[in-house]
């Protein structure tokens, strides 16, 4: 045995006909894409070696959303949890406290969103009615961010604009300077369907909040923060226990 990043892997490698799971802690950023050498294409590469057996990544995250990712060489589990499985994400997106002069408040979620993110949203390109299964705000997680001073000539956060972005400069003007004062918002979210971008596009659509991080911390009943894979590109092989975790679904 061998310690990666703090983590056991077998060096020997399993005999062909084994199925191999390993849960993998995806940082950013990092493509998504196998072909691309800078992104997942070393990862697979690397749990090859250090494995002993190739293998694939079930369904993907994009470039910038973090957590859970599961590889195996079991084509038919990739085709179950692909198909079925619902996955946990936390979602972060920038509010703006009311009061801030010149900036339209945006904070935690009302009644109204969640209405909205439970009932379901049609995303045209894909022909798909999406709906996320839980939605939990986490308003203990809230960071309140310190003051920025700036000119703001208009703000409205929106998908073109975040929160983080809307305090626009006015160029050749005296106007005093104003504390924008933001607001880090998370909400923990899930669903099952596997569709491009599904979380970003859906929340934003329910809610008018642009999504600025996203972090999956479960799949079906296999937690990240449960398995030897703390920190950012570290992973480690799933036990049968951890096997059946994956496989059931949360009621």
């Amino acid at each position: 045995m061998a310690e990666r990043n703090g983590t056991s892997t077998t060096t020997a490698g399993p005999l062909p006909d084994t199925r191999v799971v390993v849960a993998f802690h995806k940082p950013k950023p990092m493509v998504a894409d196998l072909t691309k050498e800078r992104g997942m294409l070393r990862v697979a590469e690397r749990l090859h070696r250090e494995v002993g057996t190739r293998l694939t990544p079930v369904g993907r995250l994009d470039r910038t959303t973090t957590g859970l990712l599961i590889w195996t060489n079991d084509g038919g589990l990739t085709t179950e949890l692909n198909a079925t499985a619902e996955k946990e994400y936390r979602v972060m997106y920038m509010g703006v406290e009311p009061g801030t002069s010149g900036v339209a408040p945006l904070g935690e979620l009302t009644v109204a969103d969640l209405a909205a993110l439970l009932g379901g949203v049609l995303l045209e390109k894909e022909g798909k009615h999406v709906r996320f299964e839980t939605v939990t705000p986490r308003p203990d997680l809230a960071e309140r961010l310190p003051p920025v001073p700036t000119k703001a000539r208009r703000a409205a956060a929106t998908d073109a604009a975040p929160a983080e972005e809307t305090a626009e400069i006015e160029e050749g003007t005296d106007e005093p300077p104003v504390a924008v004062v933001k607001t880090r918002h998370f909400v923990d979210v899930t669903l099952r369907c596997g569709v491009y971008h599904v979380v970003k596009r859906a929340f934003h659509h329910c809610t008018g909040r642009a999504v600025s991080g996203l972090h999956r911390t479960r799949v079906n009943g296999l937690r990240l923060a449960d398995v030897n894979a703390p920190s950012p590109g570290s992973y480690c092989v799933l036990t049968p226990t951890q096997i059946e975790q994956l496989t059931t679904r949360v009621p």
